[in-house]
């Protein structure tokens, strides 16, 4: 079955670039074949390919001219499949229209009951126009067009972007391209959930995502069962960003908080020793506070507060403990920066390289990103702040593929 669609893809395919080589023939005999190459759009060696095909047809003949260069004539018989092929692309083209129309609509009627009320296009071509004009009908909003291998500001009434951020919020996204729109719906899975990536039938896409999705869900049955938790289903890389599109509930990280008297608070107990293991054989996190100390050192100011601490054994609050061992459980790092106003805290992911932690704050810094300057926490504090840091050689300039540190001040240099 896969074979016999993509015999007929490339079949239709020869066709149209046969009747593109003819009509540009048709209009001007003196091209080159370079020329027409270019006109065409496509390679020039698949350019003098299709035009030996055609002399050997005999749908053209060739004569030399001065220069050692070629002109093409199209013979009687050239222009008798010339217009052959212009009847079929026609009719082609009126069924793929009204296929095209009645799938669009359905789409954006369905759109409509799933409360989906603005998407955005991946890709300018003749089925985005055709969604445009449906949308029409539709309570359905476009918010534009997505499409970085064209160079126009608005395709169909809408604005048309290179990446798929500028669409602003959107509750869905649509395959329009007909250059390959199986790649582009595997890309779009990879990074959407099922439910916002759309297309019509006509384009003949199989969900190779959902295939995935359907292995990961029966491995995660198994576990749960035998009563045991999402998360501890063993995932290969590839697979952690399919699995938590599956959003189940025993998937979410656990931290368990326990509470205990205040002579337990620095080491814990029995019963906070038996919580920890339940939460190890879990994958889960543990931290033990006391809540009546807690009540304590809210009443304290900062310096009582350290003293209090120190005099139970502890170094931080509960609070604090609490904060840390969610940052771990969620692979949570904070970064700085810092100006002569203020200093700001910003939460990235353990791993993230530093244009994408530029990115947390603007994605300008992000996409012009140079380099960043950076100094380790431990430097910035020990000598007093920036200056300080800077003048003892400890402020370094780190590029692209630099993995932000926790605790890392950082200040970004980027082009507009």
């Amino acid at each position: 079955m896969a074979s016999g669609k993509f015999d007929a893809q490339n079949q239709a395919q020869s066709a149209e670039t046969t009747l593109d080589v003819l009509g540009a023939v048709s209009e001007d005999e003196t091209l080159s074949q370079r020329n027409l190459a270019d006109r065409l759009g496509i390679a020039l060696g698949l350019t003098n390919a299709v035009l030996k095909r055609c002399v050997k047809k005999g749908l053209l003949k060739i004569q030399q001219v001065p220069a050692r260069r070629y002109a093409y004539y199209l013979t009687p018989k050239g222009f008798a499949e010339k217009s052959r092929l212009t009847s079929e692309y026609l009719t082609s083209s009126f069924k793929f229209f009204r296929r095209a129309k009645v799938q669009c609509a359905g789409l954006l009627q369905d759109c409509e009951r799933r409360g989906i009320l603005r998407i955005g296009l991946i890709g300018v071509s003749d089925l985005s126009e055709i969604v445009s004009l449906s949308a029409l009908d539709s309570k359905v909003e476009l918010a534009g067009i997505v499409d970085s291998t064209v160079r126009i500001d608005r395709f169909a009434g809408h604005p048309v972007y290179a990446a798929a951020d500028r669409l602003g919020p959107v509750d869905a996204l649509m395959v329009t391209t007909l250059k390959d729109p199986q790649g582009c719906y595997d890309k779009l899975r990879r990074d959407h959930p099922e439910m916002t990536v759309l297309h019509v039938p006509l384009l003949r896409i199989t969900d190779k995502e959902a295939k995935k999705q359907s292995e990961l869900i029966d491995r995660a049955l198994v576990a749960l069962r035998d009563g045991k938790p999402a998360r501890l289903v063993e995932l290969t890389d590839d697979e952690v960003k399919a699995f938590r599109n599956l959003q189940l509930l025993t998937q979410k990280p656990v931290l368990y908080v326990c509470n205990v008297d205040e002579g337990s608070a620095a080491t814990g107990n029995e019963y906070s020793d038996k919580v920890a293991e339940k939460a190890a054989a879990e994958n889960a996190g543990t931290v033990v506070i006391s809540a009546a100390i807690e009540a304590e050192v809210a009443q304290l100011d900062a310096e009582e507060r350290i003293e209090f601490l120190a005099d139970l054994g502890l170094n931080e609050t509960g609070l604090g403990r609490i904060i840390r061992a969610g940052y771990d459980l969620l692979h949570l790092i904070t970064y700085f920066t810092v100006g002569p106003k203020e200093c700001r805290a910003w939460t990235v992911t353990k791993g993230t390289k530093a244009p994408q932690a530029a990115g947390v704050i603007h994605t300008d810094f992000e996409k012009g990103f140079i380099r960043a300057e950076t100094i380790a926490y431990s430097a910035y504090v020990e000598h007093g702040g920036e200056n300080g840091a800077k003048d003892a050689g400890l402020m370094r300039l780190e590029g692209k593929e630099y993995i932000v540190q926790d605790g890392d001040v950082l200040h970004f240099r980027f082009a507009n």
